[in-house]
């Protein structure tokens, strides 16, 4: 299990640069090739993270929250769950003029 805990820590960045590239290429230059791949690689990297989470905390035997990147990933996951359910959005703020 270590080892694949392991190899999942070394792919994980990795596929967030990817997704990083991918989404910068859709919005700056409108690339059809990433529009294609773009979500559906961003939903295997989202589910590769929470794997590891699940992993680490079975391994360890505790929930996987004991230091500041454990908890801010927890919180983002918090966070897209809000997001997914339509309770929490992002909005821009409105302007002052």
């Amino acid at each position: 299990m270590e080892a694949l805990i392991y190899a999942l820590n070394i792919i994980l960045p990795v596929s967030y640069i990817t997704v990083t590239i991918m989404y910068g290429l859709f919005f700056f230059r409108s690339d059809r090739t990433s529009s294609k791949y773009m979500s559906k690689l961003l939903t295997g990297t989202v589910t590769i993270h929470l794997i590891i989470l699940v992993l680490r905390g079975y391994k360890f035997g505790y929930f996987p929250s004991a230091d500041i990147f454990e908890m801010s990933s927890v919180l983002a996951f918090m966070r897209l769950n809000l997001e997914r359910r339509g309770s929490c959005s992002i909005r821009a703020p409105a302007s002052r003029i």
